[in-house]
């Protein structure tokens, strides 16, 4: 699985994963540190890779 594009992204200014883009199409992972903050996880629509 090759990455087209990678997008870092954060939730209120916390670091939460990486979404990238795939030839088999979006895949999100949380950074293992954002689930610890106490923050709830946000919403999003696609496919999910708990890596």
């Amino acid at each position: 699985m090759d990455a087209f594009r990678t997008a870092y992204v954060y939730v209120r200014n916390i670091y939460a994963g990486v979404l990238c883009e795939t030839d088999e199409g979006y895949a999100f992972t949380y950074d293992g540190q954002y689930n610890m903050t106490g923050k709830s996880a946000g919403s999003i629509s696609g496919s999910y890779s708990g890596e």
